[in-house]
């Protein structure tokens, strides 16, 4: 069944004492903020490759007064440089879209000139900067290049406790890989999929995923996460948070509180 999947992630990461948790392909650090105060005392660390997005991001006083570190890499299946493909917006304008930007081009959406950026693999950089973690959430928005972000986290697996991943049923750029293969990795690291906005009209989604160890030894509280995610879905939850950060920005800061307290 269809799930507002921000819900049903929020609601089991409340749940889960992870220590990290990582927003790749953060746009803006609000997700960042919404995890601090999911769990105050984790380490938040928000990866965002688009020059004009982190230059934003560092001059945000919230994010600083929030411990949320930032870094300006692309999380990949490599360590080292890479194309990142900009996306030809006004990232000074709010109601422009600005998280569209990739490492894979994207053939129906403008792009600036091409700039590199480093990369960096995920388990090298938790072994570097977090290898005493215990448990981590990822939440990622990477725009097509997720399978490659994922891909390195085989020796990460028994750390990994939830997952919250853009996606596609089927490709949407040249590149990127299709839900069936996204899903058959994270099957073969011991994850099930509890919650998805995918549907058969919807081919551009959001999955989330649970180590099924977590699964199997606490049904019940993935059972209320469900419940709450499709109630978030019937009514029309995503909806009402689009229209209030573009014309009540100050109530949908609000909303966003009370969110993070209720679900």
């Amino acid at each position: 069944m269809t799930a507002n999947t921000k819900i049903a992630f929020v609601s089991l990461l409340k749940r889960i004492p992870c220590d990290v948790i990582f927003d790749i392909g953060s746009c803006d650090g609000q997700q960042s903020l919404l995890f601090r105060r999911c769990h105050p005392a984790a380490s938040i660390v928000a990866f965002e490759a688009n020059p004009h997005n982190f230059a934003r991001m560092s001059g945000n006083g919230l994010l600083a007064k929030n411990n949320i570190r930032i870094y300006p890499h692309a999380v990949c299946n490599r360590n080292g440089t890479a194309t990142f493909f900009v996306t030809d917006v006004d990232h000074d304008d709010p109601d422009q879209n600005r998280g569209t930007s990739s490492l894979l081009e994207h053939p129906g959406i403008d792009e600036r000139c091409p700039v590199s950026v480093e990369t960096v693999r995920l388990d090298s950089f938790v072994q570097t900067n977090f290898a005493d973690s215990q448990l981590m959430a990822l939440w990622i928005d990477v725009e097509g290049a997720e399978y490659a972000v994922l891909e390195t986290c085989d020796a990460l697996r028994s750390r990994i406790a939830l997952v919250h991943v853009e996606t596609a049923e089927s490709p949407i750029q040249a590149g990127q890989r299709p839900l069936s293969e996204l899903t058959a990795l994270m099957t073969r690291f011991g994850f099930a999929p509890v919650a998805s906005s995918i549907t058969p009209k919807r081919n551009l989604g959001d999955v989330v995923f649970i180590n099924t160890k977590l699964l199997n030894a606490n049904g019940w509280w993935v059972r209320t996460a469900q419940l709450e995610g499709r109630l978030g879905h019937v009514f029309a939850i995503s909806r009402i948070a689009t229209f209030t950060k573009r014309r009540a920005p100050a109530l949908h800061q609000v909303l966003r509180v009370l969110f993070s307290r209720l679900v």
